[in-house]
């Protein structure tokens, strides 16, 4: 954020005080500059008005005509505090900056931006449809929202727990506190920083790690998407009819899949123990996962350059893309994956190896290996270019 600095004379002429400020630049122009104090502000915000607020409190509820006719209208909370159930409506803008304060119930409403770099905003903190909510700095007390329709980026600062998220919420560093939701509709990507314990990904939802945290006891609900390409999650859940795709990044702790569920794995750590429970199905074409339970009625697929089934090598015996389904799958498996990852399966005779359960379906299928893969992939464009010519 760019600023320039203003210098502001105020209070009674007997006793003239000279200030420097740094406010917020904008490109906008404003009919009005209310100062406050030593100006008090009217209780109709007329657009095209800029108001700095230094310090007491802001009685007014709305900035901002709430049928949201109004247009460039800027508040600038350097110090002072608003009043409880303040709405910020369409064509204004909020900036908080380290020492003001936004009290409880705040709504940042359709066309609203919100611009918080310090202070403190009070419990139950609303972004609602069509609003914008950038967060570099300060505290947000517990149960933010933020609806559907809504942006939220989060680049530092803290918010705390129980955060219901339906829009698209963006993490790149900071911190958001235990309980997080992410419901039906929401789009959450995370780049960096963390999210705490017991969060949610509901029905519909997607959230997409490439970097950062999300703390134990995750659970992913059915419908939902999410993505692990980076970072870590702590213990997680997988609830049916949920996708978990893993390309790289770490789960920490213990993993469920539960029936319906399923895991693609192509990259990545899934540990130290996994639970695949039964009616789920891992499609495993890479990765580690150090120890799990496949048990009976559960599903899992291994692609592969190399199998050798029970200590005898069967790579020669399959046909490339063919998948084979093992008569006794609780045998031990020793695959080279597709990404080049060793997988060694055991009898189910152990809780602390990857055992499978005689019970359990497991395929396996022979696919090229990555230098193949990449010739066959120039050959092909080559054939795409000649058909296309």
């Amino acid at each position: 954020m760019h600023f320039r600095g203003i210098r502001f004379i105020f209070g009674p002429a007997a006793y003239l005080c000279v200030a420097t400020l740094t406010i917020p630049a904008t490109a906008q122009t404003f009919t009005t500059i209310i100062n406050s104090p030593p100006n008090s502000v009217p209780t109709e915000i007329e657009s095209n008005t800029q108001i700095n607020l230094f310090g007491g409190l802001m009685l007014n509820t709305n900035l901002g005509a709430s049928d949201g006719s109004s247009t460039n209208i800027e508040l600038n909370i350097f110090d002072g505090v608003t009043r409880d159930f303040f709405s910020a409506n369409a064509g204004s803008t909020v900036n908080l900056l380290p020492d003001g304060t936004i009290a409880s119930s705040f709504s940042a409403n359709s066309g609203s931006t919100v611009n918080i770099s310090g202070g403190t905003v009070g419990f139950r903190f609303a972004a609602r449809l069509g609003s914008t909510v950038n967060i570099s700095g300060g505290f947000i007390r517990d149960h933010f929202g933020a609806g559907p329709g809504s942006i939220v980026t989060v680049s530092g600062g803290t918010i705390s727990s129980g955060s219901n998220v339906s829009g698209i919420f963006n993490l790149s560093n900071g911190a958001v506190g235990d309980e997080f939701q992410a419901l039906s509709g929401s789009q959450v990507s995370i780049s960096g920083g963390s999210i705490g314990r017991l969060s949610r990904a509901r029905d519909g939802s997607e959230i997409n790690i490439t970097g950062g945290s999300i703390g134990g006891s995750f659970s992913a609900f059915p419908g939902s998407l999410v993505t692990l390409s980076s970072g870590s999650i702590g213990s997680f859940s997988a609830a049916t009819g949920a996708i978990l795709n893993v390309s790289g990044g770490i789960i920490e702790d213990h993993f469920s899949l539960n029936s319906g569920s399923t895991m693609n794995l192509t990259g990545g750590e899934v540990g130290p123990f996994l639970n695949v429970e039964s009616g789920s199905t891992i499609n495993m074409y890479g990765g580690s996962i150090p120890g799990a339970s496949v048990l009976a009625g559960s599903s899992i697929n291994i692609f592969g350059s190399s199998f050798v089934v029970d200590g005898v090598n069967i790579t020669q015996d399959l046909v490339l893309n063919q998948a084979w389904i093992l008569d006794n799958p609780s045998v031990s498996i020793q695959a080279v994956l597709q990404d080049g990852s060793l997988l060694n399966t055991h009898p189910f005779i152990s809780f602390q190896r990857f055992a499978i359960d005689p019970g359990a379906t497991v395929t396996i299928t022979l696919v090229p290996e990555p230098t193949t893969i990449g010739l066959l992939g120039i050959g092909s464009l080559g054939l795409l270019r000649r058909r296309a010519s």
